[in-house]
């Protein structure tokens, strides 16, 4: 109907900053099926703003790092080390959303930057 619809996305939660919000598929579950329904249709653009991110649940702060892990193992060594230096601090501050430590901003605003790009260079 609307196929080329410019939109915005935003990034409510770790997950979709980094996973869906970059994504040029725009799908839908179908009866039977996940992602039945759907288009290859990019947003023109994807905002990511940390602070969206004070309120999420523990589990979803995981379910966001575990995105971003995977495209540190898979592309980006140096994100990687990034994670292992700071995972757990970016954890407990629900990326740098709490307290306030400029250092580990910049290394939230670092970890979602890279992951970002490896993701639009691996999709």
């Amino acid at each position: 109907l609307n196929r080329r619809t410019p939109y915005v996305m935003v990034g409510t939660s770790i997950v979709s900053a980094v996973d869906a919000g970059p994504s040029p598929r725009t799908c839908v579950n179908g009866t039977l099926m996940k992602n039945a329904l759907g288009a290859y249709h990019p947003p023109v653009l994807t905002l990511v703003d940390r602070a969206l991110f004070s309120t999420l649940a523990p589990e979803h702060l995981r379910h966001g790092a575990a995105e971003i892990v995977k495209m540190a193992a898979v592309d980006d060594e140096a994100l990687f080390t990034l994670l292992q230096r700071h995972g757990r601090a970016l954890l407990d501050t629900r990326f740098a959303t709490t307290g306030d430590d400029p250092d580990l901003a910049a290394v939230a605003d670092e970890v979602l930057f890279r992951s970002l790009h490896a993701y639009m260079r691996l999709e």
